[in-house]
């Protein structure tokens, strides 16, 4: 996005945008992304509650499967163990819910980056297909929607 504007920007000096607000919008709807990825991969691993619930659950069924002590102490576990399907499906709803909202917002700074593009260079107009045409106008009313 930065260098796409940055070229259009060399090339129409004139162009209404500002490029620096763009990225501190980019950087500020992905902040928690990136500040998670940081932190797993420069400082701790990634820890999620619903992954570690998770992993307790499949050790008591292990736990219960191979019956280690040679008694039915884990009988009392069992209810826990059986919630592990549940337990996963909430926690793939949760994943999901946050992989597509955060699809949602790259597409919309994917989509704004192209109207920007296509209003600082207007030899571009044409040769854009009108399915994309009438695509970026559903994003612009969307993005004019917003309060």
């Amino acid at each position: 996005m930065k260098f796409s504007l940055r070229a259009v920007k060399n090339q129409n000096p004139n162009a209404d945008f500002d490029i620096g607000k763009m990225v501190k919008a980019y950087e500020k709807a992905f902040l928690r992304v990136v500040k998670l990825r940081n932190q797993s991969h420069h400082n701790s691993r990634y820890t999620d509650p619903d992954v570690s619930q998770l992993a307790s659950v499949e050790l008591l069924d292990i736990a219960r499967s191979l019956n280690l002590n040679g008694a039915d102490d884990t009988d009392n576990l069992w209810p826990f163990v059986l919630d592990s399907k549940g337990l996963y499906q909430r926690s793939a709803k949760k994943w999901v819910a946050r992989v597509k909202a955060y699809e949602q917002t790259a597409e919309q700074f994917v989509e704004l980056t192209a109207q920007i593009i296509l209003d600082s260079c207007s030899f571009l107009t044409g040769l854009i297909s009108e399915e994309d045409k009438e695509r970026l106008k559903i994003a612009q009313r969307r993005e004019l929607a917003k309060p």
